[in-house]
C-alpha cells in the first residue's frame, strides 16, 4: 500500500460531515487523552506505580470510545 492509499484508507466522510462543535469536542477530548497517555508512559518509564497503569488504560479506553462515538472505527478495531 503506498502513502496515498494509506491516506485514503483513513478518510471518513461521515466524520467530516459532522457538526463542527462535535468535531471540536472530539479533538479536545483526544488531546486530553493523548496528554494523559504521555504523562503515564513517562511516569511508568521512571518507575511509577500501578496507579499510572490504571490511568493509562483509562486514557486509552476513553480515546477508543471517543473514536467509536464519531465513527472512526479504523482506530477502534483490533
Amino acid at each position: 500500500m503506498n502513502d496515498y492509499d494509506k491516506q485514503e484508507a483513513l478518510v471518513c466522510p461521515e466524520f467530516l460531515a459532522m457538526e463542527h462543535t462535535i468535531i471540536d469536542d472530539f479533538v479536545s477530548c483526544t488531546r486530553e487523552s493523548c496528554a494523559e497517555t504521555e504523562t503515564c508512559v513517562k511516569a511508568l518509564d521512571r518507575g511509577a506505580g500501578h496507579d499510572f497503569i490504571h490511568r493509562l488504560f483509562r486514557a486509552l479506553h476513553s480515546l477508543k470510545g471517543n473514536c467509536q462515538m464519531v465513527g472512526l472505527t479504523p482506530f477502534t478495531e483490533p
